[in-house]
């Protein structure tokens, strides 16, 4: 079949049907964009949070252009000396769980400060009369 020419059924190559390519032998070559790194340094405000639930029990404000990563891979270590068990930083990962005591809580980098809330995520609206 060296050489031979596929004409194929519809109005497209036989090399972009996925069907006709593993007929022949043709290779599916997908190309992955780069994954943007969510540690990576940004010139602006960041926090390092911890979360029971969705409520924050620790913030601590970052200075723009921190190294995120060294900062929560810190905040992991420390965790771990104090007795917590944590789990591994994922390679696309801005936080990490861990628990002690049946306590389990969320710890991450954020973008928003956690103090203030966003549109819509406040506090109910106060009714009158």
């Amino acid at each position: 079949m060296i050489g031979a020419v596929i004409q194929h059924l519809k109005t497209r190559l036989a090399e972009d049907c996925l069907r006709c390519r593993s007929l022949f032998g043709m290779r599916h070559t997908s190309r992955r964009r780069s994954e943007p790194d969510p540690l990576a340094p940004v010139n602006e405000p960041t926090w390092l949070v911890v979360r029971q639930f969705r409520d924050p029990s620790e913030v601590t404000a970052l200075e723009p252009m921190a190294d995120l990563r060294k900062v929560l891979t810190a905040a992991r270590e420390a965790r771990m000396a104090d007795g917590w068990s944590a789990e591994e930083i994922g390679r696309r990962c801005a936080f990490f769980y861990c628990s002690r005591g049946g306590q389990r809580v969320w710890v991450g980098i954020e973008k928003r400060d956690p103090m203030s809330p966003t549109l819509g995520h406040g506090p109910p609206p106060v009714r009158c009369g």
